[in-house]
């Protein structure tokens, strides 16, 4: 028994007890501790949010998305547009990977509009486009990898 006693098997399960006592002895102290320290969620900000102008701010990037959408025209998230004398060209990305699939593309009212199925999802897309456009001429190709849709502009007299 002496043996078992000096031995290094015993020495290091000696040393795990004491150290897994001691981290559970540390953990309830903590807990305890922010237990005490809870504070209410808007002590935790240096100002209150109630302080601020909602309504200006709103104002405020309202003018800055027009101000942008001035200099540099409308900007459709993950549709890339151009355009030349006679025509605007959308291109929508897919999934490349998704081969499978069943695509809905319309173009009226003013609104360009993207019904995808496939095995796994289903999904709507729409954006508008600007006005001076023949949408009842536009001519949309699918292709494996997007969509491309070329729009006549109206001509002015």
């Amino acid at each position: 028994m002496s043996n078992f006693l000096r031995s290094k098997l015993f020495i290091g399960l000696v040393f795990f007890c004491l150290g897994f006592l001691a981290n559970q002895i540390l953990a309830n102290l903590q807990v305890r501790h922010s237990e005490i320290t809870a504070t209410n969620p808007r002590d935790r900000f240096a100002v209150n949010p109630d302080d601020f102008d909602h309504d200006k701010m709103l104002d405020a990037m309202n003018r800055l998305q027009q101000d942008m959408m001035k200099e540099a025209g409308p900007v459709i998230a993950g549709v890339n547009r151009r355009e030349d004398d006679k025509y605007v060209y959308y291109e929508i990305p897919l999934n490349a990977r998704e081969l499978n699939r069943e695509l809905k593309v319309s173009v009226k009212d003013g609104m360009v509009s993207i019904s995808e199925n496939t095995k796994n999802a289903q999904s709507e897309r729409e954006f508008s486009i600007e006005p001076g456009l023949n949408e009842a001429q536009a001519e949309v190709l699918t292709l494996k990898d997007k969509i491309s849709i070329k729009i006549p502009k109206i001509k002015k007299i």
